[in-house]
């Protein structure tokens, strides 16, 4: 289940930035189910140029894509894992 709390962005659009910040090759676990939430897996990198990537870290449980957009803008996005614990939810560090 996904939910979203920011304003002007829904399902699709989590669903679209995590894919994107998920290797198409290669994919783990987390990355072939994210993925795979798309109708084309080629959604994920459609109309983009890969610039930098950063696998999955598994200390601060994030990984980071920077591109280009279809309009030659520099993006950024990340994908952040909360994991639960006995003492509460972790913290997403931006």
């Amino acid at each position: 289940m996904i939910e979203v709390f920011a304003k002007g962005v829904d399902r699709d659009m989590v669903v679209l930035m995590d894919a994107r910040a998920s290797r198409l090759e290669n994919q783990d676990a987390i990355d072939g189910a994210i993925v795979a939430m798309l109708s084309d897996p080629k959604e994920a990198r459609a109309g983009i140029k890969e610039i930098h990537f950063l696998p999955f870290n598994p200390t601060d449980k994030r990984t980071a894509l920077k591109y280009l957009d279809g309009a030659g803008k520099m993006q950024s996005k990340q994908s952040c894992t909360r994991a639960a614990s006995s003492s509460g939810t972790q913290q997403i560090r931006n």
